[in-house]
This record gives C-alpha cells, structure tokens and sequence, in this order.
C-alpha cells in the first residue's frame, strides 16, 4: 500500500474497532485521512453481506456490517462493494446476470490507485450449497458423502481458476495493490457428527472438517503461487479467520434438534430470515472476520518510505559589506611644557649667629646651633619668612 504505514493502520485500526481513541490516536487518524487508502471488496456472499441482516441491495446482499466495510471504517478508507451472493471465480473477469440485471466483471473496480483488495470465492465453486443441503438439513449419508468427494475433486481446478483471477487483480491494478484472499470459518460446531442420527453410517462432521482444511490448503497454495509468479508479497491468505471465530465454537449445531444458541451463522429455518441469509455470518461472525483480517492488514501491510523534503530554494547572497572608509589617523597632540622642577627650601643661614649649619659649624655642638652628627637630633631647617 502506498499512503499509509504499516503503524497509523495499526493504531487508527485498533482504536475504530474498539470504539475509542486516545489523543495520539486520534490525531494519526486525522493525518492520515488527507490520504485515505482505496480499498476493493471483492467475491461471493462470504465478502458481500448476506446474515448481516442489513443491505444496500437484495440482489447481491452486500451489507454495509460486512467484514469489509469494518475494516474499511476503522483504516478511514474509501471502499467499494462489488462482490455478489452466489458469485464464482468466473464471476471476477466476467460479467454475470443475476436479479435481471448483468453485472460487470467484479475485477473491472481495481484500478492502478486501488491500494487493498480483499475476497473471500470458491465456495460456490465447489458446491456450497448442495453441502449443506446434503449434510446440514437432509442428513443423507450417501447425499452427503457424494457431495464432499466431488468438491475435493474440484479443489485442484479451483486453485488453477483462483490464481488466474487473482493474477488479473495484480494486473489491474499495476502490482499497487495488497491482496486478501479469507478462510471460511467451520461451518459446523463439531469435528464430528454421524448421520443419519439414529443410526450413523457416515461421519458427516468429520468429512466436512478435512474438506474445509483442504480449502484452507487450497488458497494458501495459491496465494504462494500468486507471491512467486509476482516475484512479490502482495498476496496474503488469512487464515487466522477460523481461530477468531474460536474454532468450531460458533458453527451450526448439526443436530436435527439444535441448540444454536452460541452461533455467528443464521440457521437453516432462522425466524425471520430468508435463504440467502441461512448459513451465513450473523454481526458477530462478521465481527469475527473483520478482527482477523484488520489484524492481517497491520502486518503485512508494507511501510511507507518517508517522503523526500522538498529542498529548501537557495536564498540570495547577501550583498558583501562594503569596506570601511579608512578613519584619518588623529592629529598628534604637542608635547607640553615640562614643569620645572620645585625649588628646594633653603635652610636659614642668617649670617653672624653662630647658629649655621654650614662647614664652619662647630663640631662639639656647642649651644644655640643647629645639632650635628654628635647630638643625633635631626636638623631643623628655619622657615623664612618672606614680606
């Protein structure tokens, strides 16, 4: 898939599905609506609706509550229903008339842009209907036994007719598109069921059982032919369908008095309900199926390689700095004067007093004089007074 990694489908995914969103969530679901991816319904009544108990239309019952759409709501995609009740493997290359109309070929909705493709077909290919008839409501052993050895015949043409039709998808939609081909949940509550009741000669549940775990051998064989002539893993089985469904814990109850008290298929002779409603999927078996392929799209769907930036457009040289216009040097200044150095006072040398401390002084520092070496007085200057 193209516009949408692998880790917004998980979260926005899981956060639809249980009803709820935290703040992170629910802004990856608002970044990734601005590319919602294009998703492809494709198939038989096991893809477009029937047992949901709502419809668009009551020609091909495809029902908004089917597994599809689910999982389309919870990736904020943009889906297209084309599959058909009682569609065939012919049915997606060809066109069909059915309810006085002729449909399209189902595969004529992909296009290079489709980004998920997700079918269920081949159950009809291989006489659904005549199954249940033969072991579900008649209870023939032999009716019963017939019709399983016939489908098991068929599984080997039904992987031929299958690749061809899915390889066309592929085609179609220029190698962009992840293919989902679904299991069949177990049609049957049980692994094993003799009939007819009172006395059983044939194990009806049994048989039943390895034929439907042959289907599921079927398809995954033909997804891995699909992946090796593509040289891709654009095709993904899920298998996963039947354990969500818990097994055999939600099929039919077999018995000619049931108790379908815990089944996600409408019974045979359900109130209320028509036959093309009967042994399909209730909203829970729907739910169930939604579960298992959403959870299916998150691992396999692959991620997105980040998106190159757009390179920043080259900003314009700034203009270089003109030069600084040289400052004159500054005028040197002239030299003052220098100041002429203190006089030093002079000490007093009245003449004739016999006080001076000139070489004539006396050298016994006879009184009145100013004191000399030998009186260790320091000498006095006078100040003269001056006018």
């Amino acid at each position: 898939m193209r516009a949408r990694p692998r880790q917004s489908l998980a979260a926005i995914g899981l956060a639809v599905l249980v009803g709820g969103a935290s703040p992170a969530v629910s802004s990856a679901v608002a970044d990734a609506s601005a590319d919602e991816p294009q998703i492809v319904q494709l198939g038989d009544s096991y893809s477009a609706g029937n047992g949901a108990g709502e419809y668009s239309d009551t020609t091909c019952y495809r029902s908004p509550l089917n597994y599809g759409q689910r999982v389309a709501t919870a990736l904020e995609g943009d889906y297209t229903n084309v599959a058909c009740s009682g569609g065939v493997v012919a049915d997606l290359t060809s066109p069909r008339s059915v309810g006085g109309e002729t449909l399209p070929a189902q595969v004529e909705a992909v296009t290079p842009e489709t980004d998920l493709v997700f079918v269920t077909i081949g159950g009809n290919d291989i006489g659904f209907t005549d199954i249940v008839a033969q072991c579900m409501v008649l209870r023939s052993p032999t009716g019963c036994e017939d019709r399983i050895d016939t489908a098991t015949s068929l599984l080997e043409t039904l992987e031929d007719d299958a690749l061809a039709v899915l390889l066309e998808v592929d085609r179609r939609s220029e190698g962009n598109a992840q293919v989902y081909l679904l299991a069949y949940p177990y049609l049957m509550n049980t692994d094993s069921y003799g009939i007819p009741e009172g006395a059983p000669t044939y194990d009806a549940g049994a048989a039943l059982t390895e034929l439907q775990d042959q289907g599921d051998a079927t398809q995954q064989a033909i997804i891995d032919a699909a992946n090796a002539q593509t040289g891709s893993d654009r095709f993904v089985f899920v298998d996963d369908v039947k354990q969500a469904w818990g097994g055999y814990a939600h099929g039919l109850d077999p018995r000619a008095v049931p108790d379908n008290s815990d089944a996600w298929l409408v019974p045979v002779l359900a109130p209320g309900r028509v036959q093309s409603e009967w042994v399909h999927p209730t909203v829970e078996g729907w739910q169930a199926s939604a579960d298992a392929l959403l959870a299916a799209v998150q691992a396999t769907a692959p991620e997105e390689p980040e998106q190159p930036t757009e390179p920043e457009e080259p900003t314009e040289p700034e203009e270089p700095a003109e030069p600084e216009e040289p400052t004159e040097p500054e005028e040197p200044t002239e030299p003052g004067e220098p100041a002429e150095p203190a006089q030093p006072e002079t000490p007093s040398t009245t003449p004739g007093d016999g006080s001076g401390a000139g070489p004539d002084a006396g050298s016994d520092g006879g009184s009145g004089g100013a004191a000399g070496p030998g009186t260790g007085e320091p000498v006095r200057p006078a100040i003269v007074q001056t006018g």
